[in-house]
C-alpha cells in the first residue's frame, strides 16, 4: 500500500453532507444541495478536497463521477459518524488520459473526434476486408475514413460515421463463415 502525505491546503475543504433527506449533484462546476426543491448550498467543485456523506443522503451519479475524476475520495457514514464505505480513483493506467479526453470532448476538440472516427472506420474497413467478401463496401469505408479527417462540423462528423456504420453492419455477415455459425443437426 502506497502512503500519501499531503500537505494541507487552506483553500479547500472536506464536504460535509449532513441534512438526512438531501441531495448533492454537480451543476455549472459546483456541489449544489437541495431538498424538496429548496436549495441548502452551492459549493465551487475546485474548493472542495473530498466528500463525507452522513446517513440518508442521495449523490448523483454525476457527482461521484466527477469527484473521483478529480482524484478525490468520497466517504459514506451512518448519521451518528461510522463509516460504512468509501470511493476513490482507480489508479489504472488509461485513467489520465481518459479524464484528457474528457475534458477535450467538453471544449469540443472536433479534431480529436475526427482521428477517434476515421480510426473508427478504418478499423471496420480492416475487418471487411480480411474476413469479408464486400470489396466495393470496403472502398467506400476507406473513402469515408479520408472525409472523416476532414470533417467541417461534427454534424457532418456524425453523418460519416452512420454511413461508414450502416455499409459496415450491410456486409457484416460476410465475414462468417456459414459452417461457423448455423446450428448443427
Amino acid at each position: 500500500m502506497t502512503r500519501r502525505i499531503v500537505v494541507a491546503d487552506p483553500d479547500t475543504q472536506v464536504l460535509h453532507l449532513t441534512t438526512p433527506g438531501s441531495r448533492a449533484y454537480v451543476a455549472r462546476g459546483r456541489i449544489e444541495v437541495s431538498k424538496s426543491g429548496e436549495k441548502l448550498g452551492t459549493f465551487p467543485i475546485e474548493r472542495v478536497q473530498g466528500v463525507v456523506v452522513h446517513g440518508n443522503i442521495d449523490l448523483s451519479s454525476g457527482l461521484i463521477r466527477e469527484v473521483l475524476w478529480r482524484s478525490l475520495s468520497v466517504v459514506w457514514c451512518t448519521s451518528s459518524g461510522r463509516v460504512t464505505g468509501w470511493a476513490r480513483a482507480a489508479q489504472g493506467p488509461n485513467g489520465g488520459p481518459r479524464l484528457l479526453q474528457h475534458v477535450a470532448s467538453h471544449h469540443g476538440r472536433i479534431d480529436l473526434a475526427r482521428q477517434f472516427v476515421a480510426a473508427k472506420v478504418a478499423n471496420q474497413a480492416t475487418l471487411l476486408r480480411r474476413h469479408g467478401d464486400a470489396p466495393a463496401a470496403v472502398t467506400r469505408l476507406r473513402e469515408l475514413q479520408r472525409d472523416a479527417l476532414a470533417a467541417p462540423s461534427l454534424t457532418d462528423l456524425f453523418g460519416i460515421e452512420g454511413d461508414a456504420a450502416a455499409r459496415y453492419f450491410e456486409h457484416f455477415l460476410t465475414m462468417f463463415r456459414p459452417a461457423s455459425w448455423q446450428p448443427k443437426g
